[in-house]
């Protein structure tokens, strides 16, 4: 309510969250006078969660002269698409943004692209378009656009991307400062990992949900590979046997954290990890949810 948003903006809040129940609509001219308030200067931080946004709403509240000092924003169940996500593009003023979430929207190719094209994200680090939609050629339009010159942090997860959309990054010469990529998602198979790019900075990789042991044995002889320090191939489908390839490999590798979280590893694959000589900087292994009994939690 317009009340109690005004009383709020008075104490010139630095984070701020809107949330609606059952994803109330803000309308257009609810979003101009929240736009026009004054305390809005101080913000910082900005989640919208289930509050429905209609383009005309959404160029009302981000076209405010007050929102010159917001560094994170996220979007979650908002219903943008991409229209919404044009209009955000578009009206955003906001050069200073360090970090940007747009999560289960169903923004699409349109919406990737309109973001791909927008000038405004030269600060921005951090880029999750969780669950939005994009396919592998909203995916290429990001991986293609020379606007995200300091993007550290990708999460493109279950986006319907397959081998191709990856395969765009190993044509893209624009990440040379990424250091964390998830990419989980249903289609993404083994072709994905032989199709990894060269990503100098890269230190953290997630990815399912159907990699195999042929997955891992990309990985265990792969030099870029091998200079992760967190790798997650939770939810998958990786036996002992990919284990073996890992744990045996020639490879010396830099992982901190491997998570193998849901998976089909047994005693045999547990043991293999623990005893790996080729894993000297490992201080977190997670094996939860696979084929393990008690004797196997005690190695």
């Amino acid at each position: 309510n317009s009340h109690r948003l005004k009383a709020l903006t008075s104490q010139r809040p630095t984070k701020l969250r809107l949330r609606a129940n059952q994803n109330q609509e803000l309308s257009e001219e609810e979003a101009r006078r929240l736009a026009g308030l004054p305390g809005l200067s101080a913000l910082e931080e900005l989640h919208m969660d289930m509050v429905k946004l209609k383009p005309p709403a959404v160029r009302a509240l981000f076209g405010s002269p007050h929102l010159t000092g917001l560094l994170r924003l996220a979007f979650s169940y908002c219903e943008l698409g991409g229209d919404g996500t044009q209009a955000l593009a578009e009206t955003l003023q906001l050069d200073q943004l360090e970090s940007l979430a747009i999560s289960t929207d169903k923004i699409g190719e349109e919406g990737a692209r309109a973001l791909a094209t927008c000038s405004r994200f030269a600060h921005l680090t951090h880029l999750s378009l969780y669950n939005s939609w994009i396919g592998d050629e909203g995916m290429k339009a990001v991986t293609e656009s020379r606007n995200f010159p300091n993007l550290e942090d990708l999460n493109v997860e279950t986006n319907g991307l397959s081998a191709e959309g990856v395969r765009a990054f190993s044509r893209s010469p624009h990440f040379s400062r990424l250091r964390s990529l998830h990419l989980c998602d249903l289609e993404i198979t083994v072709e994905a990992l032989e199709d990894l790019p060269h990503l100098p900075a890269l230190v953290t990789l997630s990815m399912g949900h159907k990699i195999t042991d042929a997955g891992l044995r990309i990985i265990a002889r792969s030099e870029r590979l091998s200079r992760l320090t967190n790798l997650s191939l939770s939810n998958n489908l990786i036996t002992d046997e990919g284990v073996r390839a890992l744990a045996t490999s020639s490879r010396v590798f830099a992982f901190r954290s491997l998570n193998l979280f849901m998976n089909k590893i047994t005693d045999e694959g547990a043991q293999l990890l623990v005893g790996a000589t080729n894993l000297p900087n490992l201080e977190s292994l997670d094996l939860r949810a696979n084929n393990i009994t008690s004797a196997g939690t005690r190695l």
